[in-house]
């Protein structure tokens, strides 16, 4: 394929190339079993759909074409899967070479919470990974996670290098959750100082109160939280954007620009009959996971305990006259 594009940039092309190009794209596509023959031909095809009329213009004209200068980005499935495009054959390659600080480094390149995502990422990477087309994925996610929670155990925390020096711009952020974290982290690697104002009593938002603990331990999460303060990001807590503070506050402040990454905290909904109607006993899955994970009380629960108090007189008359009825 190569070779006849060449032929024709050089002006001495055929039309017996043009459907001879097409004829291999074609074929390399129905035969690869990879992913890189099945979409490798994809580019030569297209053009020759759209833009056939300009291939035989060039033919006719057997005039040579000045060659441009073009950049290319070749990527792994598994990289192109993942949300936020991690090079993830270079850091497993330097897991497998045991230098876990420049994993480390490499995969916080583009992911400023790793470790979470190490414990409770759907891992769509491993979906695609190649490996798959002989047995079985390569455990990205697993490997993510070693990589951190071997930085965590042995007490080498990450410090993050500085990419420029520091700028006079500050930033202000509502939500210490993962959006608001994310871009802390990075402004702060830009010199920016970042100042982070969130609602609850703890950081990580949906990953804190969220997920429970066995899932994503709270110390562990902590740490990566301390990664990003530790870059020179202030987070100020129990501190709700539109209550305690406003964004005029904000802009007051000399804030040259405000992050609102303030979440969905929100719940599907069932689908069940009364689920709307005020019944006792429904709670939406979010707000009980936000009490018990904050130490608060579970309202529906609270209620079905007040009623369970309030029925137990009764419980007990009932008892006595059915047992006196009985003798």
């Amino acid at each position: 394929m190569h070779d006849i594009l060449l032929k024709i940039q050089q002006g001495s092309g055929t039309e017996d190339d043009l459907s001879r190009l097409e004829q291999i794209a074609r074929d390399i596509q129905k035969s690869s079993k990879c992913q890189v023959g099945q979409t490798g031909p994809a580019p030569i095809l297209s053009c020759m759909h759209h833009f056939r009329d300009e291939f035989l213009k060039a033919i006719s004209a057997q005039q040579p074409i000045p060659q441009r200068r073009y950049l290319s980005h070749l990527t792994a499935p598994c990289s192109d899967a993942c949300p936020v495009h991690l090079d993830i054959p270079a850091y497993v390659e330097l897991v497998k070479e045991r230098k876990l600080k420049e994993a480390a480094e490499l995969v916080r390149e583009r992911n400023a919470l790793p470790g979470v995502c190490g414990k409770v990422c759907v891992r769509p990477c491993e979906f695609s990974c190649r490996r798959l087309l002989l047995d079985e994925s390569i455990y990205i996610k697993a490997i993510k996670r070693y990589i951190i929670e071997y930085e965590f155990k042995h007490g080498q925390q990450y410090e993050i290098q500085k990419k420029d020096a520091l700028k006079e711009s500050p930033v202000a952020i509502v939500g210490a959750g993962p959006a608001g974290l994310a871009a802390a982290f990075y402004l702060a690697a830009r010199g920016y100082p970042v100042t982070i104002y969130e609602a609850l009593p703890e950081g990580g938002g949906m990953a804190a109160v969220g997920i429970p603990d066995y899932r994503l331990p709270r110390d562990f999460l902590q740490y990566e939280i301390d990664v990003i303060k530790n870059a020179g990001v202030n987070i100020v807590y129990n501190t709700r954007v539109g209550k305690d503070i406003t964004l005029n506050d904000l802009r007051e402040k000399g804030y040259r620009a405000i992050f609102l990454g303030i979440g969905a905290h929100d719940s599907k909904k069932m689908g069940v009959e009364g689920e709307d109607k005020g019944y006792r006993g429904f709670i939406p899955g979010v707000e009980f996971l936000r009490n018990i994970s904050l130490g608060l009380v579970v309202p529906a629960v609270k209620s079905l305990l007040s009623w369970a108090a309030a029925m137990l007189p009764l419980t007990a008359f009932a008892r006595h006259s059915a047992s006196g009825l009985k003798m």
